[in-house]
């Protein structure tokens, strides 16, 4: 994931087999493009995964949330990232809702 991102994103683990990656100043259109490449990487690798039911090897789901906010939305509002990710979450269960594999991307606007 570190190779599909710039120097400075942040990829942590969010969970047992969840990851959160921050790209600061992305557009949602860029974001789209990290999630695709880190998907393609994955696929790409063809890791066996017996226990599925969904594939034979390991693939991935993304789900993105997006804000565009102003300087002043952020110095005024009672701003926290929960709801970014809470956002990113849904997005995900979409994801895997449509047939896995793949990425949804949902942009808020908190510019009010």
């Amino acid at each position: 994931m570190r190779s599909a991102t710039r120097q400075t994103d942040f990829v942590a683990r969010y969970g047992g087999e969840e990851f959160v990656i921050v790209l600061p100043h992305a557009t949602l259109e860029g974001a789209k493009i990290v999630a695709n490449g880190i998907i393609n990487q994955v696929r790409a690798l063809e890791i066996p995964h017996e226990t599925s039911v969904a594939a034979h090897c390991v693939t991935l789901s993304c789900g993105i949330a997006t804000v565009k906010v102003s300087d002043q939305y952020l110095r005024n509002a009672d701003w926290s990232g929960s709801t970014l990710v809470a956002q990113a979450d849904t997005a995900l269960y979409t994801s895997k809702s449509s047939g896995r594999n793949c990425f949804t991307g949902i942009q808020l606007d908190a510019e009010g």
